[in-house]
């Protein structure tokens, strides 16, 4: 399943633009939403595997998630399957190393879903289904108590 190699660089270049200081933010929304509306289900899933890359530049990671958040209904099944992900984390990291500030940004990415999902699901049942599918389905018990408590409170 290739993807598209001028998606790929545009996710790197904009990726990188995240770190400037001078940037139109209504027109990187514009752009951006102009990207996820022809977004392809191989581009969402080049997303997923972005996300879930544990090499990819902690900025790929970040707008890669944002991306799949934006996708609402088109990207579902990705944000279920990164919340669900198995967390790379080493349990035998030093404190204030890169591995913790990976396992942080790990989680952090995770909860960044579990929040677009909560937010899609105050509109769309098919959104709260994923997030039930997503919470029952994580391994780490700090990210299913928060998919939970966010469950809990659409009632």
């Amino acid at each position: 399943m290739a993807v598209d190699p001028e998606f790929k660089k545009w996710l790197s270049h904009e990726a990188k633009e995240l770190d400037r200081v001078h940037v139109d933010g209504a027109e990187k929304k514009r752009q951006i939403r102009a990207v996820v509306s022809k977004m392809t289900s191989q581009q969402s899933r080049h997303l997923l595997q972005t996300v879930t890359n544990t090499r990819a530049p902690a900025a790929e990671k970040i707008l890669s998630t944002y991306l799949l958040v934006e996708g609402g209904s088109r990207t579902l099944k990705e944000l279920t399957e990164l919340i669900a992900a198995p967390l790379s984390e080493n349990p035998d990291f030093k404190p204030h190393s890169e591995d913790e500030m990976k396992g942080i940004r790990e989680k952090s990415l995770r909860i960044m879903a579990i929040d677009g999902l909560f937010s899609q699901a105050q509109r769309e049942p098919s959104a709260r289904e994923a997030l039930v599918r997503a919470a029952r389905e994580t391994q780490d018990p700090r990210i299913r108590a928060y998919a939970e408590d966010k469950l809990r409170s659409l009632h």
